[in-house]
């Protein structure tokens, strides 16, 4: 039985490239070229309001690593070779540690269920998405 951490076996240019990917579609996501406006008028904010630091790019950039390379760990783990497989296991990733997860900020932080949707939508297509990558570039 193959147990965490595979890191040997890592194609860290697969994690980086997939951490790439991951930051390009959430900035797309956000941008007003699809769901940047909308997001802004559910949240409540401005565009003054969304003024961010490099710190900020830099923690996002950290956690879309981390979140690469804990899925590349599954898919080793489980010794995926396609891209279908890999796919998959990003899919219960999403289902099982981000919708479930982010479903407390609209029930205890009065998030609106669109939010969460928008979010989650964003999330779910990255894991997908990079899974399917990560399965067969790792």
């Amino acid at each position: 039985m193959h147990y965490f951490i595979h890191s040997a076996e890592v194609n860290y240019f697969a994690v980086l490239v997939c951490t790439v990917i991951a930051i390009f579609i959430g900035s797309m996501w956000y941008s007003p070229l699809l769901f940047g406006k909308y997001w802004m008028r559910k949240m409540g904010f401005t565009k003054d309001d969304l003024e961010a630091k490099g710190s900020d790019y830099i923690l996002s950039m950290a956690a879309s690593f981390i979140t690469m390379f804990i899925l590349v760990q599954f898919i080793l783990a489980l010794g995926t070779d396609s891209f279908h497989k890999g796919a998959m296991i990003g899919f219960f990733m999403w289902l099982g540690f981000v919708a479930t997860s982010t479903i407390s900020q609209v029930v205890w932080e009065g998030k609106k269920m669109s939010i969460y949707f928008l979010y989650n939508a964003m999330q779910l297509l990255t894991l997908v998405l990079t899974g399917g990558i990560l399965a067969v570039w790792k």
